[in-house]
């Protein structure tokens, strides 16, 4: 158990809880005015704000929301106990398993749906709607509503809140909540997994969670191609992650920058559902969406629905391709894009995918590998002695609260995305306001052996596929586009990049 370094205990947690308070309380002020400057409405628990469904934040709410996160992560840490802590998370199953329970009898539509939705339902009216039994309906319901999920108006009476717009039927997210059994399956399995004498130094996709959660042999995609509702469900769920992140994919990168007529070539594209948001903004650009025989059937119907006059003049086409194999377009003119692809896989297997790129790559090619970058976890105080906090005085609060400031308000009039350093006791991944990230990280190890990566880890794939980073940019998202070159491997700091194209707050 780690005490208060040098004994200053009072001096040293009030220094703390003064930053932490002091930073909350500047983020919010700044947020509630950059809201207002940009014509928004303050944000609310209960009801739907116009950045939750569609929008992307200036880079100034984007760090302000960043910020607030964070520091209410810290603050909880710091007020929860240890053991309050345990329980919390050893029980969290219950919260993925009653939003199951939320997605797959359609209590949120029929709460939607009722004739006064202000008032609700009672659990007794929700049985004879959904002929569930409402006993079995108040527990998980009553969970969810601590966390804002719902709001119980009175006992035994719900009604939705702003997070029906993700559960709610006619959403792509929705799927999240109807199959959330298959990520719970995995992860329970993780730990067998790890400590199995025969897998645990395996990398192999099928010596892992999923194999043990699921009681097969299948490897997770073999798995979900098997059962036609699992293939449905996850296909959605990953075009509503995907919607979730394409408008700062298009802003936030110098796709203007590239020479009129060239190719983006999206590798493992899917149902191309970035190339459409990009081929809508770039006329001058060109698209073709590669993936296996049995998806491009769709890609192409959702190019030729998306884009009609686009898909039938050749702009975006779907090819099938293995990007195992030789990748067949070859030549300077052309930008390959990765999203997601390379996280999906182990080490050797990554390498694997990008060398058949580089060796398809003309010299003045970019490939851009768009994935989340894992920022190691290590909080800064506001100053050490011999590696120990040390207590602040009331002027260096002062300063503290002015450095906050100072970084959020020089982001005012902004389009440029640049993001700011932590403030003093936040982590320097920004903590909760990072927890998807990092959960998808165990998620991936659980179902395929895979894992996100630090910018140094990823540094050793594109090294040993003969590849150069260029650049990192930045997102106003969870993901961030590593540019890349053929050519002499070399480590490369991360950058922000500073021509990126102008957007609307």
């Amino acid at each position: 158990m780690a005490p208060y370094p040098n004994g200053h205990f009072d001096m040293v947690a009030d220094a703390e809880l003064d930053s932490l308070l002091n930073t909350l309380e500047s983020s919010i002020k700044i947020f509630r005015t950059e809201a207002a400057e940009c014509g928004l409405p303050p944000p609310s628990a209960r009801y739907s704000h116009p950045l939750d469904t569609s929008g992307l934040p200036s880079p100034k709410l984007f760090e302000a929301k960043r910020t607030i996160l964070a520091t209410l992560g810290v603050l909880k840490s710091t007020f929860q106990s240890p053991f309050e802590r345990l329980t919390e998370i050893t029980h969290a199953g219950t919260l993925t398993a009653s939003l199951q329970v939320i997605a797959r009898t359609g209590v949120v539509d029929a709460l939607h749906k009722c004739e006064n939705p202000e008032r609700g339902l009672s659990l007794t009216e929700l049985q004879k709607v959904l002929d569930v039994d409402a006993r079995k309906l108040a527990a998980p319901m009553r969970l969810l509503s601590t966390i804002g999920w719902f709001e119980e108006t009175e006992e035994a009476r719900f009604k939705n809140t702003k997070m029906e717009q993700v559960l709610r039927k006619d959403s792509s997210a929705f799927y999240f909540g109807y199959h959330a059994d298959l990520y719970l399956r995995n992860a329970c399995g993780l730990a067998e997994a790890v400590v199995k004498p025969e897998w645990k130094y395996s990398m192999s996709p099928l010596h892992t969670g999923c194999q043990i959660g699921n009681n097969t042999d299948k490897h997770l995609f073999e798995l979900v191609h098997s059962n036609p509702d699992m293939l449905h469900s996850f296909t959605h769920a990953i075009h509503a992650l995907e919607a979730s992140v394409l408008d700062s994919i298009v802003a936030d990168y110098p796709w203007n920058d590239l020479e009129p007529g060239t190719t983006v070539v999206d590798v493992g594209g899917g149902r191309g559902g970035m190339t459409v948001a990009l081929a809508k903004s770039l006329p001058s650009l060109k698209f073709v969406v590669q993936d296996r025989p049995g998806t491009v059937k769709f890609t192409a119907a959702n190019m030729s629905e998306s884009l009609p006059e686009a898909f039938q003049q050749g702009r975006i086409r779907a090819m099938p391709h293995d990007f195992f194999t030789e990748q067949p377009l070859k030549g300077d003119g052309y930008v390959y894009t990765l999203k997601w692809v390379i996280h999906d896989w182990p080490e050797q297997q990554s390498i694997e995918i990008l060398s058949q790129i580089a060796k398809a790559a003309g010299p003045k090619s970019r490939i851009l590998v768009i994935d989340n970058i894992v920022t190691p976890v290590h909080t800064a105080s506001t100053s050490t002695q011999n590696g120990s906090a040390t207590p602040a005085s009331s002027s260096s609060d002062e300063e503290e609260q002015s450095v906050i400031v100072k970084e959020l308000e020089a982001l005012s009039g902004k389009k440029t995305y640049t993001p700011i350093a932590p403030p003093p006791f936040v982590p320097a991944n920004f903590g909760v306001s990072s927890l998807f990230p990092l959960q998808l990280g165990v998620s991936m190890e659980a179902a395929l052996n895979a894992c996100e990566r630090t910018l140094s880890e990823f540094q050793k794939i594109f090294d040993g596929a003969g590849l150069k980073l260029r650049k990192v940019h930045h997102l106003r998202s969870w993901v961030s586009i590593m540019e890349l070159e053929v050519g002499e491997p070399q480590v490369v700091a991360s950058t922000v990049a500073e021509d990126v194209k102008p957007t609307a707050a």
